[in-house]
């Protein structure tokens, strides 16, 4: 049977990844740099999207798609 103490911190263990995400996972938002006065005229420079992942081919290497 477990003790008043260990209840209690296993309960803390579960609600504290919720609780955390509560107070800040709401207030993050995705880059965006349309902000910027110059980038609509340059869109290669506009790229928010980047995915690394290991090679299929080789697994010594990263492919980056950008």
């Amino acid at each position: 049977m477990k003790s008043h103490y260990q209840q209690l911190f296993s309960l803390w263990r579960k609600l504290a990844p919720l609780l955390l995400f509560g107070l800040f996972g709401l207030s993050l938002a995705a880059s965006s740099h349309r902000e910027a006065p110059l980038i609509a005229n340059d869109p290669l420079a506009d790229n928010t999207d980047l995915y690394a992942f290991r090679s299929p081919d080789n697994p010594n290497t990263i492919t980056i798609i950008a």
